[in-house]
């Protein structure tokens, strides 16, 4: 599984590193070029229509920004998981308005193949209360058990009922998400009921989690 990790991680660091210097740094000189260009312009028409142009390269250089956060974010490397997941809370929060809580009780960092991988299923989970809970709080906590990370996503959002969800046609979130911990050797499970939340819980092994007491 590590092997595995860290090629499809690596692979994701190339693409946001070309994304950085080669795609934004391209649109940003475009950008330059187009204020340099409105100034000349001599009708508020030709002024307003440059300026329209410049904000559709701004706006694609943010979203460019943001891939490259989703392919890999800084602060996974920088500061370590915890802080990973509340830079992803905090950009749900600040664009759905959806609340959050972090209970991050790590008192070491997992492997780095285990990280990536809670972080990737974390992640899925995440995007789905975005995408579909109506949630206005979502908890998320993270815990060493039992020779292994346990991280529990929980939001107060409408619910599904969850037999007929993961059955639908082309739906893979959630087969993905159980897909990773099964890889990793560890588990994966949702409790959802309409009306009542949704709850996704999963655990992987890590050797460098030590002793750590079961919860």
């Amino acid at each position: 599984m590590g092997r595995l990790v860290r090629a499809r991680e690596e692979e994701r660091r190339k693409i946001a590193a070309d994304i950085h210097d080669d795609s934004i740094q391209a649109m940003t000189v475009v950008s330059m070029r187009l204020q340099q260009l409105r100034k000349h312009m001599t009708t508020s028409e030709q002024k307003e229509l440059i300026a329209r142009i410049d904000e559709a390269v701004v706006e694609s250089i943010t979203r460019l920004r943001e891939l490259m956060f989703d392919l890999r974010p800084p602060a996974l490397d920088r500061a370590g998981l915890g802080a990973a997941l509340r830079e992803l809370l905090d950009r749900m929060r600040a664009e759905t308005d959806i609340e959050f809580s972090l209970d991050d009780r790590l008192s070491r960092e997992p492997s780095s193949a285990v990280q990536v991988e809670l972080y990737r299923i974390a992640q899925e989970a995440i995007a789905n209360v975005r995408k579909h809970s109506k949630a206005g709080l979502v908890k998320v906590d993270l815990q060493r058990v039992q020779q292994g990370y346990r991280i529990r996503v929980i939001d107060d959002g409408v619910g599904f009922d969850v037999a007929i969800h993961t059955e639908e046609r082309g739906h893979i979130g959630l087969l993905d998400m159980n897909e990773r911990a099964m890889i990793a050797g560890g588990w994966w499970t949702i409790e959802s009921h309409v009306g009542g939340g949704t709850e996704v819980e999963f655990w992987l092994p890590d050797e460098r989690a030590g002793d750590a007491a079961g919860g």
